[in-house]
């Protein structure tokens, strides 16, 4: 018999793909050891064989010869078929190994049950009993066979045989059986040689003086705490846990004692969630998300102090709204369009919030203490109150709230709909932040406002974002006719109501075209919100600067006109209002003070550079 001789095979998940070496022959504790490795459940048969050693290398001539039986999608062998081949192979001499590859040659739909039984017949061996069904996929430890074994032999035989194999947790009696066997008065005239079961030494993270120190007695007790406290089919989270939190043969005794205190989840069982609750992630970043520790049997962490489902429906709310880009689109979706000064208003709003940490009783129980979380469950809390109130009130109320100068948390939001609805001013709005119970009001969670077959939850996040984004780009493309046609009115409106200089508005009319020639936005409400602009500076610095603006354009951007505006006021000219414009001065994020902009138009009067204004308004400050 050649002992060194083994089929060099590639074990595959049939569900998730993972693969791990499996090498032939192998006992019933290994093969277990590693369908636990290749995170295949205990007791299933999902699982195939490559005929291939892993992760590379090249098989022998036999293995070859093998491949088209032991890769058979038709008639997939069991790990137990291929054991008992590897086996029968290793029994056999070279000269028959030989003979077995020339039978093969002249089978080539050979399935295993063929090769077993050429096998047997050239080992001259009795036929398998008709009791012994080796087609059974599943691989289960019986009542009779024990969750470990020790192989313990006399601590002064020079003896290089293997010594007895005592089984754990031990039976009345079988210790003195085995002392006696032994010729030994007490069990510290014993050795531990060897140790074989449900948990290897590899799990134990135990070095070789580690194991062969402890008791006799330690491993009995470790034996009998895992069949009272472990199933065999949680086996692999005890596992995993001990790889996770190493430890002693006590403490692992011990960690059995406390395997409910944790959760577990194989690869595939990470993927069902992420599919459960459509998140767009892999299984690592979720687990990293977790706090999970990933091991080769899966993904481990403590239970107490978290709560799975909050954890992932908050992840769910991070995905969906956990840029502001994503927020944006998703407002204005909902809308139907949007303004950028509401948008930063609400934007600044929850920054303010999670700085405060104000709200933190009406977050979900057990809600993750993380300022990264508490912000994306704020925006995406906001997004289901403005989706209830544009359910319930309309969207132009919910649209009302969301351009209101004041910004409210999102458990008030559907009773200052129902307060605008019934003629209300927002300022005169009252703010509820506990119900009659007297708890405070929970936050709308998203994944209970949104409806379960929402597009919203189907899509990846960033392609919806794209998806919105192109579909308003086409629908203002499509309106551009009619766009034009109602701009040319309200810019003509607008120079008469500001007695601007005659035929003006065409230049007006081509910058609003010019500055969103992508689309982004739409024509008319480019045009309608330059013309609300001026507007406001009409009212807040008079006709004579909204004419003077007017007239001589000397900035493009709706959003600019505010600033320009109070440069005028403060004495600067549109000449200079132009060159500070071509700098970006006026830009509403430069956020310049009304003595700064005072500073600037003294320093553009006096001939200064657009290029140097910042450093001149700080140097006269």
């Amino acid at each position: 018999m050649n002992e060194n001789w083994s089929l060099h095979l590639t074990l595959l998940n049939n569900r998730t793909g993972q693969k791990i070496g499996a090498n032939y022959p192998k006992n019933k504790y290994e093969i277990l050891e590693m369908l636990d490795r290749c995170q295949i459940p205990y007791g299933s048969g999902d699982y195939a064989h490559l005929a291939v050693p892993f992760p590379d290398g090249t098989p022998d001539s036999l293995q070859l010869k093998l491949a088209g039986v032991i890769e058979n999608e038709h008639c997939p062998p069991s790990i137990r078929q291929v054991n008992f081949l590897a086996e029968q192979l290793q029994r056999m001499s070279a000269e028959s190994r030989e003979a077995l590859m020339q039978e093969l040659t002249d089978m080539p739909m050979a399935v295993i049950t063929d090769v077993i039984r050429i096998a047997g017949r050239l080992l001259s061996e009795l036929p398998l009993p008709q009791t012994i069904d080796l087609s059974e996929r599943a691989v289960l430890l019986t009542e009779q066979e024990p969750y470990f074994r020790l192989n313990v032999a006399a601590l002064e035989s020079e003896s290089t045989e293997d010594g007895v194999w005592l089984d754990l947790p031990m039976q009345n009696g079988a210790l003195e059986q085995l002392m006696l066997h032994l010729d030994v008065q007490d069990t510290d005239e014993l050795e531990i040689r060897g140790l074989s079961g449900v948990v290897s030494p590899d799990d134990l993270e135990l070095g070789e003086y580690e194991i062969f120190l402890a008791d006799i007695h330690d491993y009995d007790a470790f034996a009998r705490t895992l069949m009272e406290c472990v199933p065999i089919h949680a086996m692999a989270k005890y596992k995993a846990l001990l790889l996770a939190r190493p430890t002693s043969i006590q403490g692992a005794t011990k960690l059995a004692t406390r395997l409910s205190c944790y959760e577990f989840f194989r690869y595939a069982e990470l993927q069902d969630l992420l599919q459960e609750h459509k998140l767009h992630m892999d299984c690592r970043t979720l687990a990293d998300h977790l706090n999970f520790d990933e091991t080769n049997y899966g993904f481990i962490r403590y239970r107490l102090g978290h709560n799975l489902d909050v954890e992932l429906d908050t992840i769910r709310l991070m995905e969906n709204a956990k840029t502001e880009d994503a927020f944006w689109n998703a407002t204005k979706y909902l809308f139907g369009r949007n303004s950028p000064d509401s948008f930063q208003r609400w934007i600044a709003f929850v920054d303010r919030q999670v700085e405060s940490n104000q709200y933190a009783d009406n977050f979900p129980s057990a809600f993750p203490p993380n300022p990264a979380f508490t912000a994306q469950f704020w925006l995406g809390s906001l997004l289901a109150a403005f989706y209830q109130v544009a359910e319930q009130y309309g969207d132009e109320i919910a649209f009302k709230i969301w351009s209101c100068p004041h910004c409210y948390p999102p458990h008030q939001l559907l009773a200052l709909a129902e307060h605008l609805k019934e003629g209300g001013m927002i300022e005169g709005a009252a703010q509820k932040d506990f119900g009659p119970d007297g708890l405070p009001l929970p936050f709308p969670m998203l994944a209970d406002v949104l409806p379960a077959d929402s597009p919203y939850w189907e899509e990846d996040p960033a392609a919806a974002v794209e998806r919105i984004r192109q579909e308003q780009i086409a629908q203002n493309r499509a309106q551009l006719r009619t766009d034009l046609a109602s701009g040319t009115r309200q810019l003509w409106d607008l120079e008469q109501e500001l007695q601007g200089r005659a035929g003006t508005f065409p230049g007006w009319l081509q910058g609003a075209y010019e500055v969103n020639e992508d689309f982004e936005q739409s024509l008319g409400e480019v045009i309608a919100e330059l013309c609300e602009t001026f507007q406001e500076i009409k009212r807040r610095y008079g006709i004579e600067i909204a004419r003077e603006l007017y007239n001589e354009h000397p900035v493009i951007l709706s959003s600019e006109l505010p600033g320009a505006a109070q440069f005028l006021s403060l004495g600067g000219s549109c000449g200079g209002a132009a060159e500070l414009a071509g700098v970006g001065f006026f830009m509403p994020e430069e956020d310049i003070t009304e003595a700064e902009m005072a500073r600037a138009a003294a320093y553009m009067n006096a001939g200064g550079n657009a290029s140097e204004v910042y450093k001149a308004i700080e140097q006269n400050g």
